[in-house]
């Protein structure tokens, strides 16, 4: 298991260098090890240093998030796009600015930082199925119903077989009052995880509200007994 905590000086880089790419190496040695504390040091040094890249930031940013610094990680990611010409690969900055998304989320609420970073994903990726799926989640959390269904078509377009983004383009169709769409969607999710107790329950929901009530109590029977039923239905 990595170590935890902040870096500081009584634990820090056991390299003395002046080349970044060294230190960043030697942090990554340690990270990778276990030893994310005295890594993270490794790459604290790398990134002070003037000749300092968008790698060394992503790697600063990446061991961070290792060490459960979500609040430091933001402004490395950052960095790392920020100076991502220098010895950022494309494969790279497109993780870089998709973790970066998922902390100003997640870590921030930052709606709109996360709608921009997801965009800067797509254009470096654009068929990226997680980049699509995930502006979708954070389009729809705004409220911008119409274009998160679109991202997350086209994410499950490329990759369709994730029972969850199905579940929500569902609840994305049922708030849109096109139940039809959402009775296909949360048969999808059911296919792919049969168990998937709630997709079960609302599927049942769904097809009650289109007036088909006897394959609607047969649903919702079957949600009842999957493991992880709500127990609290609104039927």
């Amino acid at each position: 298991m990595p170590k935890t905590g902040r870096a500081s000086s009584t634990t820090g880089c056991d390299l003395v260098s002046k080349d970044a790419g060294d230190l960043s190496k030697r942090g990554w040695e340690l990270a990778s090890g276990g030893d994310a504390v005295r890594g993270l040091a490794c790459h604290e040094a790398a990134t002070s240093l003037t000749g300092s890249g968008g790698l060394n930031w992503f790697h600063r940013a990446r061991t961070e998030q290792q060490l459960g610094m979500d609040a430091q990680a933001i402004p490395s990611f950052q960095k790392a796009v920020e100076h991502r010409t220098l010895s950022l690969r494309a494969n790279e900055a497109v993780e870089a600015y998709f973790q970066l998304a998922k902390l100003l989320r997640e870590a921030n609420g930052d709606i709109a930082g996360a709608e921009r970073a997801y965009r800067e994903v797509l254009r470096l990726g654009p068929e990226r199925s997680g980049g699509h799926i995930m502006l979708g989640v954070t389009l729809r959390e705004a409220n911008r119903l119409a274009e998160s269904l679109h991202h997350y078509s086209y994410g499950l377009k490329l990759h369709p077989a994730i029972p969850a983004a199905q579940f929500n383009r569902g609840q994305i169709y049922s708030s849109l009052q096109r139940e039809g769409e959402a009775i296909a969607c949360y048969r999808t999710a059911l296919r792919v995880e049969p168990t998937f107790a709630i997709a079960q329950e609302q599927l049942g929901e769904s097809l009650l509200s289109e007036g088909r009530v006897g394959e609607a109590t047969h649903s919702l029977q079957r949600a009842t007994r999957m493991p992880g039923w709500s127990k609290s239905p609104s039927w």
